[in-house]
């Protein structure tokens, strides 16, 4: 029974994150105002190094599988295996690098505090008033 427990408590967290809404999410200093889904795309997908006002973004994304997997579903349409062949094809051609990974909420939201510039994605019901939503990923 022990057993069965632990093989079906990975397959519940990924069907909560399934799920899950996420925010693109700025310090709440940030000039960043807002973004569209075209720009959120654009810039998780490093086709742009620029924010709307021509500042250079420093983009973020949390280490946890499950919510990438939504959040590339919902933003450009892959799946995370189709995300990472993009990143290797990305890095090897020289044209880019993924966003840089940072493994806790609260750890990215401290960076994001630091720094006017950065950007990253948490789950809705953690974007609090230390954070300005820019999107929100449904």
């Amino acid at each position: 029974m022990r057993a069965l427990a632990l093989l079906l408590l990975p397959l519940l967290c990924l069907a909560g994150a399934s799920h899950a809404q996420l925010a693109v999410v700025a310090g709440k200093d940030s000039s960043i105002a807002q973004l569209d889904e075209r720009e959120v795309a654009d810039i998780f997908l490093a086709r742009t190094t620029r924010l709307p006002d021509g500042s250079r973004v420093k983009v973020f994304e949390l280490g946890n599988d499950a919510y990438r997997a939504v959040f590339y579903r919902e933003v450009a349409g892959k799946t995370l295996p189709q995300i990472n062949s993009y990143w290797t094809t990305l890095i090897f051609t020289g044209k880019g690098r993924p966003p840089r990974s940072i493994g806790e909420e609260r750890a990215l939201v401290d960076l994001l505090n630091s720094d006017p510039h950065a950007i990253g994605y948490l789950p809705l019901d953690q974007a609090n008033e230390s954070v300005k939503i820019l999107f929100i990923v449904y």
